[in-house]
């Protein structure tokens, strides 16, 4: 009975958080998608630094670094790169923050010291337009609360002392498909942990999509937040139609089968495409079955190449290894065994590599 209990509590905890993450990035949405006149693609990036405990509180904290896509020689935008922290609680745990049921949440945040942001919500301007908000950065701490139909996200600026107003993006898969670049075995095993994470937090939200991969994760040059890596979402003024993609029976869960992806990528260096033989292939061509095979195979070989927890959790991901017959991350059961099986043993590398650095 302790057992179904904290699995309910968990599950109760982990719905909330992908509820207001959902919500956070639909307020978000809404403003910059139509409403804004920039000709600029905005771009939200979510810092993917989880805590492992949980708070008793009815509300989330998320940081961001808002920035521009200004790719565009000659041009300049109506603001620079913007470090906010977030606040959102739903509207109907928002008239008294702190009282009420305390229900877990969880806490992006790397900050040790506990801002009170609540305290200045009653005085919080109303944000109808984003980008006249972040032009005021950083001249007010307090930058404003986004309204939406079942959510208050209440944005603060974020100040640290390396603060830097120039930041560029660089993808995963850009640093993968640079001459030369490979990841240092401390920054393999903490880059594993945060994407295994970010798929048993975020999945089936819109910060991340069945089908995302490496490009999708990056880190900001000169940040703020240097040594945090966030994921990434533009908000083009023209959205295009979200492109379907296959399903194929023997993938049965896409995000997981997509994480395993990533780590194998960044273990050899190389996308998992540069690894394609004739095997791989149906009388010459490429199927659906074909990125399968090579991550199969490239998994079945990195036991020589890795540590034995991140090679197990890779075999896992990529063939889907759980002893289940349910493969949905909503299903309690799964998701348990997702978590025992793929982040505990990647934790303790985790933790294993950054011991002997300390050493």
């Amino acid at each position: 009975m302790r057992l179904q209990r904290k699995r309910k509590a968990d599950t109760d905890s982990l719905v909330r958080f992908r509820g207001q993450a959902e919500k956070l990035y639909d307020a978000i949405n809404s403003r910059w998608s139509s409403k804004c006149m920039c000709t600029y693609t905005h771009q939200a990036n979510l810092c993917l630094d989880f805590q492992a405990d949980y708070e008793k509180r009815n509300h989330s904290t998320f940081k961001l670094v808002f920035t521009f896509e200004t790719s565009i020689p000659g041009t300049n935008a109506s603001w620079q790169a913007c470090p906010v922290e977030i606040e959102t609680v739903d509207i109907a745990t928002a008239t008294k923050p702190g009282n009420g049921s305390l229900i877990p949440s969880i806490i992006i945040h790397s900050d040790n010291v506990k801002q009170h942001h609540w305290d200045c919500l009653g005085r919080a301007p109303s944000i109808n337009n984003l980008c006249t908000a972040l032009k005021s950065f950083p001249n007010s701490d307090c930058i404003g609360v986004l309204h939406s139909k079942f959510a208050q996200h209440h944005l603060h600026t974020l100040r640290l002392p390396t603060a830097s107003r120039a930041e560029k993006r660089h993808s995963l898969q850009e640093l993968l498909e640079a001459q030369g670049t490979t990841f240092h075995v401390n920054e393999k095993c903490t880059l594993a942990l945060t994407l295994a994470s970010a798929v048993y937090y975020l999945h089936d939200t819109p910060w991340l999509e069945e089908t995302w991969d490496l490009n999708d994760i990056c880190i900001l040059n000169s940040s703020v937040l240097s040594d945090q890596t966030y994921i990434s979402r533009e908000f083009p003024s023209n959205p295009k139609p979200t492109a379907s993609s296959q399903r194929i029976a023997i993938i049965k869960n896409r995000f997981v089968f997509a994480l395993g992806v990533a780590l194998l990528e960044m273990s050899y260096g190389k996308p998992i495409q540069s690894f394609e033989i004739a095997d791989d292939l149906e009388s010459g061509r490429r199927t659906n079955f074909t990125d399968f095979l090579i991550a199969q195979r490239l998994a079945n070989g990195l036991r020589t190449r890795e540590l034995p927890n991140y090679a197990t959790a890779v075999q896992r991901c990529v063939l889907c290894n759980f002893e289940t017959s349910v493969f949905s991350l909503d299903d309690d059961d799964f998701r348990e065994r997702f978590y025992q099986g793929v982040l505990v043993p990647l934790k303790k590398d985790y933790e294993y590599v950054i011991a002997q650095t300390t050493t």
